[in-house]
């Protein structure tokens, strides 16, 4: 996996169904992360975000999409 661009190890689990989460650090801050099955960790790639308003937007359309609501 890679954080902003730098390989980084991280230790891995993985469940039955696919599904997994990973630890490790970047720096002096732990991380985990738990992914749905079908999401290759692999292709993992963390970068830091400045602005999440985008990614708060993008949320708010999808749901409202699952709701019916943009037709």
């Amino acid at each position: 996996m890679s954080i902003e661009d730098e390989q980084r190890e991280f230790r891995q689990w993985r469940d039955e169904d696919g599904t997994w989460l990973a630890a490790g650090h970047h720096g002096e801050t732990g991380l985990i992360i738990e992914a749905s099955a079908g999401l290759d960790i692999t292709q993992v790639r963390l970068v830091r975000v400045t602005d999440i308003e985008p990614y708060i937007a993008g949320r708010r359309a999808h749901l409202r999409r699952l709701r019916g609501e943009d037709a």
